[in-house]
């Protein structure tokens, strides 16, 4: 192994640090299990006389039996000590004497206990053997906080007192070096002094890049923004490149995937020079890491693009065949209106039984009759109603690239689509050639295809390979064609845990359901069957007077109270804000980081040190959170070059680093007393917010229901019960919201113990509901439109009132038959095997026919009627959901005033630059949270000191995210000076009385 290289170090919270070093919560159920001394216990008591002295021995069996710790570095809770007292029958009081005389009698009572219990005191060689346990645990998270949970396990499964919660520290940093050590030792093994010379070669200049001025790496990462078969061909000869250069790809499977997207996730942000400043190895290992995600990226994006210009294609027949129908307006109306003329005449005329030729010929005569039909005719000719006639005139686009596509990747199939590979592979030996073999395979030909594929003189060449194209992309979406090297379009089994490991993951991950379907399905139909027949009940006594049932639609009344709570709470949070002092951004964004630190999880990409100039640091998350950019910061911050910006933002900010401030933020608001009145940080919310894009999106084939083809991105981020924004992403205006919610609720790295998470109808389907219960989570959506959504039964049953509003019966076998592949999805998520973006992506895109998307969205059904059945007897449920979206809509209104540069549109065109944006603005709108807590707070203590206090129903309505006090413009100049002294706070604006 080479010499070490820096990880990038965060270490525990000191949130997190207090929980290790606390003595933790006690019920009944720990005091049964580890303060009830036995029988063997008592004998080594017995031979002390003294009662303090057989108090504190006690004590410190019965402490270390459950931590595996001394009870003396603890603070012991007064229900142990009188637990244990209450068993030897004297004063629990007599404790705190054995403390004052511990030096005296402490050694040896340890050392007693210790090999009473068979512990022993950590030793240097405990250190290494535990060092191997966690290398194997550090090879799969970077994560500080799991790593000294098991850390902590071990050491009391091996019955070894736990030392220095530093010590555990240093360890778990030397485990987390040696994994990022063995990772690059992997990637970089089986590479030549050859293989290794190109792949320094790629960071030379390049003369088909930028004049000779970028590199061969920078060319092959710059991709083309717009979907074109020109732009398919770049990408194919970038392609081509990268698989004539021997890639890692067998000794990346070695790996733990969430090392390996962790070192994906580092490369994305590093750019020449700095691989040029690494050492031989790690540089190396980066390198191959960039390319083996690069080619994903290609293949990913070359399939993609084909995609788009295939609906960018059906989009101009559309088009076109809309203006050609348009242009026979006056033939249709003419024809429809004598349509509509002579049936009235022959209604008429069979009433009345008189011959209704002389009435018609003299509204027409025979020969304009004729006319007016062949006219019709021409217009209701079957390709006339159908644009698809008009696709030929589209495949010159195609022509360009698509055998050249198709010979590029050897696609795989389901048996389902095995005819369509054949097809793929057949059109892709034919190179340029236009005549097609005797035989092809037609199976997958069919619905409005046939009519144009089929001729009377055969198989039409263009049509047969334009319906193969269309195909190739329904399929890759469906899963039943995939490709090798692809994040989005491989083989549904990659996603997953291979099946013949992923129940040794339960024995680290297990499920929160039984592993038997029989055995959840027992207690879960019994739970659904009860609540049930209770709201059926509730319903027909009227004990639900909230709620009605209409024609089959579950009607719930809009909740009491809420607007006159709502507009206490505005006039309140008036009288507060005009207590709060204004204050300038620059000086908010230091007098926050003097309360939090959050600069200290800013570190160097390489060296892992923090960084010191803290002006500059705020200026870069300034810059992005407000959309001035690091070049006009540095003309409106004086003394700041834009050169020191630039490195800064290279080296300090990632979404790792912005993802730890966010952490760092919530846990502050998460102890504030102001922010508690809101919620204890176990409910969140998440919303998107669209901004708009500086580019355009023409010839993308993207249209979005709601903005068309106009040009934007979704922040996605969700936001706790305090306020806090934890998490951010940027996802595409046409991905469904749906999609991301559990991304955030599983990877936020603060203190947060999410129970319950609310959305709007766009984070809602069935399958959602699924996964998140199964996750550990209760989903509570605001579903628009609710009363049009039917609940369901484990079986047939008989209801009086509920029944209209019953849509059928779950199908209970359906769910059985894919349980274990449904709990294998499940567990690969939790083991981080899989985003769970990804793998819901993935479902949602497969055909409706497919079993195991069928199974989880029955699953899905049975979560959301337990969830109909609360909603409409809980308002407390309601009101809680509609808090939650609205803190969410708050804080998108205070995110579009911060990011008003700019004219507020996204101008950053690659994606790691776009997530840097969202991530700044969320941690600038936390820290505006943070501060105006703060000084909310103590303009509720100011108010209460005179006698007036404000009732809690109206605090918890009090939103931290007001901004009218704030200055955001002009220069950014950083001030000290304007802080107050440490330790105080700026005086409250108070009026004279």
């Amino acid at each position: 192994m080479t010499a070490s290289i820096p990880a990038q170090v965060f270490g525990l919270t000191s949130t997190q640090r207090h929980e290790f070093l606390k003595f933790p919560d006690v019920d009944d159920f720990v005091l049964g299990r580890y303060y009830q001394l036995s029988g063997s216990d008592l004998r080594l008591l017995s031979d002390l006389e003294d009662p303090i002295q057989k108090l504190g021995v006690a004590v410190l069996i019965t402490v270390m039996r459950h931590l595996g710790r001394i009870a003396m570095t603890l603070t012991i809770p007064e229900v142990v000590l009188s637990e244990v007292a209450l068993q030897l029958e004297c004063d629990p009081v007599l404790f705190q004497t054995y403390q004052k005389a511990w030096k005296k009698h402490g050694k040896e009572h340890t050392r007693q206990v210790k090999n009473h219990l068979g512990y022993v005191s950590f030793q240097i060689h405990h250190r290494q053997e535990l060092l191997q346990f966690m290398h194997d645990r550090a090879h799969h998270t970077d994560m500080w906080f799991p790593l000294m949970v098991d850390l902590v396990e071990e050491l009391r499964r091996r019955r070894i007192l736990m030392p220095k919660i530093g010590v555990l520290e240093s360890m778990i940093q030397e485990a987390l070096v040696f994994a990022r050590n063995f990772a690059f030792q992997i990637l970089t093994m089986g590479l030549r002094d050859n293989h290794l010379a190109k792949l320094d070669a790629l960071l030379l200049p390049d003369p088909r890049y930028r004049k000779g001025k970028g590199t061969t790496l920078g060319w092959l990462r710059d991709l083309p923004v717009k979907a074109s078969g020109k732009n398919v061909l770049k990408c194919l000869e970038k392609l081509k490149t990268l698989r004539e250069l021997l890639l890692p790809w067998q000794p990346r499977e070695f790996i733990a995937k969430n090392r390996m997207d962790k070192l994906t996730r580092e490369g994305r942000t590093l750019d020449t020079y700095q691989l040029s400043d690494f050492e031989p190895m790690r540089r190396h290992a980066m390198i191959a890491v960039i390319l083996m995600d690069v080619e994903e990226t290609l293949t990913d994006r070359i399939l993609e693009d084909h995609r788009k210009i295939m609906l960018g294609s059906f989009h101009a027949c559309e088009k076109e065949h809309l203006g050609k129908i348009l242009s026979h307006k006056t033939t249709i109306t003419e024809s429809l209106n004598l349509t509509y003329t002579i049936g009235k005449i022959l209604v008429a005329a069979k009433e009345t039984g008189e011959n209704p030729l002389p009435e018609i010929e003299g509204l027409i005569s025979w020969e304009d009759l004729v006319r007016v039909m062949e006219a019709s005719r021409t217009v209701t000719e079957q390709k006339m109603l159908d644009s698809l006639h008009l696709l030929k005139g589209q495949y010159r686009k195609f022509r360009k690239y698509a055998r050249k596509m198709l010979a590029s990747f050897e696609f795989q199939a389901s048996s389902t689509s095995e005819d369509l590979r054949e097809a793929l592979e057949m059109l892709a030996k034919l190179g340029r050639k236009r005549k097609l073999p005797e035989v092809v395979p037609v199976s997958f030909v069919s619905g409005r295809w046939e009519r144009y594929v089929f001729t009377d003189s055969g198989i039409d060449p263009v049509y047969y390979e334009l319906c193969v194209l269309n195909e190739l992309s329904a399929a890759l979406g469906s899963g039943d064609i995939f490709v090798e090297h692809s994040k989005k379009f491989c083989d549904f089994e990659a996603y997953l845990l291979p099946r013949d490991r992923w129940r040794a993951s339960l024995k680290t991950f297990p499920p929160l359901v039984p592993l038997s379907f029989d055995e959840f399905w027992e207690e879960a139909s019994k739970g659904l069957r009860e609540v049930l027949v209770a709201t059926d009940r509730a319903l027909k006594s009227g004990d639900l007077p909230e709620v009605r049932v209409e024609n089959g639609q579950g009607i719930v009344e809009p909740l009491k109270r809420e607007q006159e709570l709502a507009d206490a709470a505005e006039a309140w949070s008036e009288v507060l804000y005009d207590m709060v002092p204004p204050i300038k951004i620059t000086s908010l964004l230091l007098e926050v980081e003097r309360r939090v630190k959050t600069s200290k999880v800013f570190t160097h990409l390489n060296l892992g040190n923090t960084a010191e100039d803290l002006h500059l640091l705020y200026s870069v998350i300034l810059a992005e959170g407000t959309n001035l950019g690091l070049a006009k910061m540095a003309q409106a911050s004086s003394r700041t070059e834009v050169k020191k910006l630039i490195w800064l933002h290279e080296w300090y900010i990632r979404e790792d680093t912005y993802l730890a401030a966010m952490a760092e933020l919530t846990n502050f608001q998460l102890q504030q007393p102001l922010a508690q009145h809101g919620g204890e940080g176990t409910h969140s919310s998440s919303d998107g917010q669209r901004f708009k894009t500086a580019q355009k999106a023409e010839g993308t084939g993207v249209f979005n229901g709601r903005y068309g083809r106009e040009p934007g991105l979704t922040f996605y981020t969700h936001v706790s019960d305090q306020y806090s924004p934890f998490f951010v992403k940027v996802i595409a205006s046409t991905d469904r919201d749906a999609l991301h919610i559990v991304d955030g609720l599983l990877y936020h790295q603060s203190d947060l113990r999410i129970e319950e998470h609310t959305t709007d109808t766009h984070g809602f389907t069935d399958p959602v509901f699924a996964i998140t219960h199964l996750l550990g989570f209760r989903f509570a959506p605001r579903i628009k439109g609710m009363k049009d959504h039917k609940i369901f039964t484990p079986e047939k049953m008989d209801f009086e009132v509920l029944k209209p509003s019953v849509g059928g019966r779950l199908d209970v076998e359906l769910i059985r038959q894919n349980w274990e592949e449904i709990l294998r999805v499940v567990t690969s998520i939790r083991a981080g095997h899989v985003t769970a973006s990804v793998i819901l992506a993935k479902l949602s895109s497969y055909s409706r026919k497919n079993s195991l998307y069928r199974a989880i969205t029955e699953l899905g059904k049975y979560y959301r009627t337990l969830f109909m059945l609360s909603w409409w007897k809980d308002p407390e449920l309601r009101r809680r959901s509609n808090w939650n979206l609205n803190k969410g809509e708050a804080l998108n209104k205070l995110k579009k005033i911060l990011f008003f540069n700019n004219l507020g549109e996204l101008r950053a065109r690659d994606v790691t630059n776009q997530a840097k944006r969202a991530s700044g603005l969320n941690v600038l709108v936390s820290m505006v949270s943070v501060w105006n807590t703060v000084y909310l707070q103590r303009a509720t203590l100011h108010l209460e000191s005179e006698g007036t206090v404000i009732p809690h129903e109206i605090l918890q309505r009090i939103s931290p995210l007001g901004f009218e006090h704030i200055n955001l413009t002009g220069d950014y100049v950083w001030r000290q000076e304007d802080l107050p002294l440490e330790g105080e706070f700026l005086p409250l604006r108070l009026k004279k009385k």
